[in-house]
């Protein structure tokens, strides 16, 4: 259901879209409320959370690009999983960040430092 709402606009002109889209809301709300009854509850994490291998499951690894992204933190969510009495279900989805951010400033010095000390060789007398 998910897969259907992220790829239906939540305002269209079209009447059979937004009636179309209204049903997946209805349906996906109801049967959240039947899962609950049985104990069960949507796994929702959220960008940046930490990675846990028992409630995630990595599809990939992504670099960095922004400030605060650290490696291990989920990058991306692209299915939400499902929990009952603590332990998953489904595992969530998710991609995770490779590394650290590191400012291209540092990154570049970082990388002339290690160019600088591969070129550099004894002199001979």
């Amino acid at each position: 259901m998910d897969i259907v709402l992220n790829n239906l606009p939540e305002k269209s002109d079209d009447p059979t879209v937004a009636a179309a889209r209204e049903a997946f809301v209805v349906s996906k709300q109801a049967f959240i409320k039947v899962m609950k009854e049985y104990g069960v509850e949507e796994l929702v994490p959220q960008i940046g959370d930490k990675f846990d291998p028992h409630i995630h499951n990595a599809l990939f690894t992504t670099e960095p690009t922004a400030e605060g992204q650290k490696a291990n933190h989920i990058s991306l969510v692209y299915k939400n999983g499902w929990m009952r009495n603590g332990q998953a279900l489904r595992a969530a989805q998710v991609g995770v960040f490779s590394r650290d951010f590191t400012p291209a400033s540092e990154a570049q010095k970082t990388e002339g430092e290690a160019q600088k000390t591969e070129t550099e060789t004894p002199a001979s007398s």
